[in-house]
């Protein structure tokens, strides 16, 4: 069923709703190639307006199911990497244990060891 009715009811999400539906699902370990394919196509144009617990949890979600969309993975990479300040510890760590599992080495995103866990190449 959700399948059939993604398409539907993705695009009126919020950033919070399109982060909350993908940690939920990730929680209870079911994937929907269809729903998950459209949350990415939903929540790249709007990255500016995810806050870091809404961008962590959408790619450590994303991760733990195995759906690595490279693009939604850049568009995060893209708006995280300028706001690492406003990240708390947590929220880096899922960031950064998200993109070492995609491996999504291209998108700017890699680990540094040094008390920054996201630092744009």
């Amino acid at each position: 069923a959700t399948q059939d009715h993604a398409e539907t009811f993705v695009p009126e999400l919020t950033p919070q709703e399109l982060s909350n539906t993908a940690w939920s699902y990730a929680k209870l370990g079911f994937s929907s190639d269809c729903l998950f394919r459209e949350i990415a196509v939903c929540a790249a144009p709007l990255m500016p307006q995810f806050t870091p617990t809404e961008m962590s949890n959408l790619v450590w979600s994303f991760a733990t199911l195995r759906v690595i969309d490279e693009a939604l993975f850049k568009a995060v990479a893209r708006e995280a990497v300028p706001r690492l300040s406003e990240f708390n510890p947590q929220q880096q760590h899922n960031a950064l244990w998200a993109f070492m599992l995609a491996f999504t080495r291209d998108a700017g995103v890699y680990y540094c060891g040094c008390g920054k866990v996201l630092v744009k190449l």
